[in-house]
């Protein structure tokens, strides 16, 4: 699990990412990464409040639908619950992070950072998409997309996720210490 003062890359993905507290209660991280190397999925934590401060750059923040420009020094709370999108801005980022919870966020960090290492990624950083089933299920309490809808999500997730777990990947890339084994797969 990840550690406060812990440096981590994601090949592909961020530059950098290290860790400055981490406890069940927050996990705060600061984040460095290219333009278009962050630009995700609108997406939501179910049980998570999360800040996000820009250190340096600039970047737009879609929360709830509606596109918030931040720059350095300015930040900015999404409260559980509310689908939102990081989108960068233009030149490279530094930003900090704030889950509170933090629940499992640090180790799906760590997973982040070792199928990077392992070369899971293929060169436009899609993962193996049994994996990135199994993933998406067993971290479902953590973070999902807001699209397609859930239950369009479970028709395709669950089968494979099953799939990906008779295959042994949850023992391969899972760390065992985190996993549960929910009726999700």
């Amino acid at each position: 699990m990840a550690q406060a003062g812990e440096r981590v890359s994601v090949p592909g993905f961020v530059d950098w990412l290290e860790i400055q507290e981490s406890t069940p209660d927050v996990l705060r991280y600061e984040i460095a990464f290219r333009p278009r190397a962050v630009i995700t999925r609108e997406h939501v934590h179910p049980g998570q409040a999360e800040l996000h401060e820009v250190l340096s750059g600039q970047l737009r923040l879609k929360v709830d639908g509606n596109v918030h420009a931040l720059t350095e020094g300015q930040s900015m709370v999404v409260a559980a619950g509310t689908p939102h999108a990081v989108l960068a801005g233009g030149g490279p980022v530094r930003m900090r992070f704030e889950l509170r919870p933090a629940l499992r966020w640090g180790s799906l960090i760590d997973l982040a950072a070792r199928l990077g290492r392992q070369r899971q990624r293929n060169v436009r950083g899609y993962v193996n998409p049994l994996l990135v089933a199994l993933v998406a299920m067993e971290y479902r309490p953590e973070v999902y997309a807001t699209r397609p809808p859930l239950p369009v999500q479970d028709a395709v997730l669950r089968p494979l996720a099953a799939v990906a777990r008779r295959l042994g990947y949850d023992r391969r890339y899972l760390d065992p210490g985190i996993t549960s084994t929910p009726a999700s797969a």
